[in-house]
């Protein structure tokens, strides 16, 4: 209704057109904005929680050991909240934020610059029932092959991936698009079959409708799900390159959002 304050997700298959001060959005992709929370928290929600979300719901078994590779990003910060109520009864997650993902419920944390995930001795004798990659690149998968610490397809073992092998895409020929779906096709149908390995899973998991925006903003309401933002830039050339580069890096520790002022009446663009 008029005056409502939402939060929206786009509607493209990129996040294209959401840095500006007006945006025309479909009400099914908007949901109401929870009154506590502030709109820089409520922004920073969608679209990497509602992955989360649908992760867990989607992919996580009742007692599942679950390790979490890139706990502290975006989507880390929100996934690592949900897990256990979805099922998990354990929970590891690689960063170098042990405080951080302590706080939002996770068991143990492997700071990666000095252990070796694949390698540790209680990981390797309780092997893990899901490996959830938000990192990215080939090495991960191929140390989950090689490692007795994630179970074989045949144990039930996964491993579900939301960036691939190559987290930054690149696609300027259609050939390219080819070759990274291929990947990405092979290996699902491979593991699939040949149960030795983990079963590979890509993850997209970005669909606002059917209530689903409702029921995550339902979940922070209830407080069950806390925003974690890394940082807050404002919306001017300086504050958009700094949010960029963060971003660009790969070590923000949740979101990073831009702030759009409309008047007297602050916005959040996630």
């Amino acid at each position: 209704r008029r005056g409502d304050c939402v939060v929206a997700m786009f509607d493209t298959i990129g996040p294209r057109g959401a840095l500006a001060e007006y945006k025309l959005v479909k009400t099914s992709n908007a949901a109401i904005k929870p009154p506590s929370l502030s709109p820089e928290q409520a922004c920073a929600l969608p679209s990497s929680a509602l992955s989360a979300m649908l992760l867990c719901e989607n992919c996580v078994r009742q007692g599942d050991r679950v390790l979490v590779l890139g706990g502290a990003g975006g989507v880390g910060t929100h996934l690592v909240q949900m897990l256990k109520p979805n099922g998990a009864s354990f929970v590891a997650a690689t960063s170098t934020q042990k405080e951080l993902l302590l706080r939002l419920g996770v068991d143990q944390v492997v700071d990666y610059r000095s252990e070796k995930w694949w390698e540790k001795e209680d990981f390797c004798s309780t092997p893990f029932d899901l490996v959830v990659d938000l990192w990215g690149t080939r090495e991960p998968w191929d140390r989950a092959v090689s490692s007795s610490a994630v179970k074989s397809g045949y144990s039930g073992g996964r491993y579900v991936t939301m960036v691939g092998d190559t987290p930054c895409i690149v696609l300027q020929h259609w050939w390219q698009a080819f070759r990274v779906m291929w990947d990405m096709l092979a290996r699902a149908l491979w593991t699939s079959i040949f149960r030795s390995n983990p079963r590979w899973h890509y993850h997209v998991g970005l669909e606002p409708g059917g209530g689903n925006l409702d029921r995550l903003f339902q979940l922070a309401e209830e407080g069950r799900l806390v925003p974690v933002i890394d940082s807050t830039h404002h919306f001017d050339a300086d504050g958009v390159k700094k949010a960029f580069h963060v971003q660009k890096s790969r070590h923000a520790h949740g979101k990073v959002v831009i702030v759009v002022t409309v008047g007297d009446t602050a916005h959040g663009i996630n």
